[in-house]
């Protein structure tokens, strides 16, 4: 008797779609919900405006100027006009290509910085939320050890011991900003760590390294993004701090802090050398702030309404 071949077809109820295949479309389907949400949240979206402007600015306004920040062959403290929109400092600088000069390094420390402490906290957290015992206790026994330091002397006490170039601050800012990034993963994790998809992983043999790539970061995303903008927030205002009591960036480096910190003596009679550098840092964190506020309601389950 010959054996009978059975065919399927695209009807028949055992050719379903495979299971990674519904989940690359359900995954899709989850990021257009989030852009949706974000695009629709109106303060996100002026402040990526804003940000995206103050970033063009940086960028490509130094092709347009008149004098670049090197230039020092203006009159000592000239007040605004054609030649010199911002006018000049005390070095006879030009204060608009200053501005730009520093508002350059002072968004790079920034995302150096947010980089840096977002690879560090959430890999540490992901790590320790997923082993538990004896590695996660030993991992927050450091993280309180390093919570209870003054961070912004550490870092000041490292800037001037090994210099204050701009990409220096940055990796000491970078280093002593990961805690708190660090403890919010591994809250998480520890939560992820017991669902059932985590347990299916591990039946199937699958590596903690793959349980964390494949299984953990991509349900942290939202989380992960959120504290990556408030992380760039944070920076500029540490770097301004730190640059403004003279124990961040230097000459001939420069950011937004040193320029405060160069021109606070003349708030009185020329406020626009200290207003302009100041409304920049105040802009960007502002921004940045909103935009991760944008983030997050985007990435919430429960959201069911867009902020104005």
């Amino acid at each position: 008797m010959a054996d009978t071949v059975t065919k399927t077809t695209p009807d028949d109820p055992d050719t379903t779609p495979r299971a990674g295949h519904e989940f690359d479309t359900e995954a899709r389907k989850q990021w257009k919900i989030v852009l949706r949400r974000f695009l629709r949240h109106r303060m996100a979206m002026i402040s990526l405006s804003v940000l995206v402007l103050i970033v063009l600015a940086a960028i490509v306004l130094p092709w347009f100027l008149q004098y670049d920040h090197t230039y020092t062959g203006g009159g000592r403290y000239e007040d605004p006009g054609p030649d010199h929109p911002l006018g000049t400092d005390n070095l006879g600088r030009d204060m608009l290509a200053m501005l730009v000069r520093g508002t350059q390094f002072s968004l790079l420390i920034a995302v150096v910085v947010a980089a840096m402490a977002t690879v560090i906290g959430v890999t540490l957290g992901a790590v320790a939320g997923l082993l538990g015992g004896w590695v996660d206790t030993l991992f927050m026994r450091l993280v309180d050890l390093w919570l209870i330091i003054p961070q912004l002397a550490l870092v000041a006490l490292a800037a001037s011991a090994f210099g204050s170039s701009w990409y220096l601050v940055a990796i000491a800012l970078g280093l002593f900003s990961w805690m708190s990034v660090a403890r919010i993963n591994r809250g998480l994790t520890l939560s992820l760590a017991n669902q059932e998809f985590v347990e299916a992983a591990r039946a199937m043999g699958a590596s903690n390294t793959r349980i964390v790539v494949k299984h953990i970061l991509p349900n942290l995303t939202g989380v992960i993004t959120v504290n990556a903008t408030l992380a760039v927030a944070t920076a500029v205002l540490a770097e301004a701090a730190l640059s403004f009591i003279g124990l961040g960036v230097n000459i001939p480096d420069t950011s937004l802090g040193l320029i405060i910190n160069n021109n606070y003596a003349q708030l009185e009679l020329r406020p626009w050398l200290f207003w302009a550098p100041f409304l920049v840092i105040v802009l960007i964190s502002l921004t940045v702030n909103f935009i991760g506020d944008g983030i997050r309601d985007a990435f919430d389950p429960k959201q069911t309404k867009v902020r104005a």
